[in-house]
């Protein structure tokens, strides 16, 4: 199993709206993808990344096969409306919170 971890901030401001997007349409479609979230933290107090999400998937290419299609791409620019400090990487999944 490969592990894709997503880290960012919440624009100030976007916070109700953001969550709105986050329920509705981020997390249903990361699954549509073929992505099953396994974590997702919100950090209240604290040094950033404000939000943390990571989702597991098979293998390697089954992960570059979602980067490539249309959805993924719609859904990262969407996202980039509500948040900063975006970034990802893939890690091995070790069942357990990683970072």
């Amino acid at each position: 199993m490969v592990k894709l971890l997503m880290t960012w901030d919440i624009r100030e401001g976007e916070e109700s709206s953001y969550m709105e997007f986050v329920v509705h349409e981020l997390g249903p479609k990361l699954n549509d993808l073929g992505l099953t979230i396994t974590d997702a933290w919100y950090t209240i107090a604290g040094e950033p990344p404000q939000v943390i999400i990571g989702g597991v998937v098979e293998d390697r290419e089954s992960l570059y096969k979602i980067f490539q299609q249309p959805g993924w791409e719609e859904l990262q620019q969407k996202l980039q409306g509500y948040v900063i400090n975006y970034q990802q990487k893939i890690a091995s999944h070790r069942g357990f919170f990683q970072l």
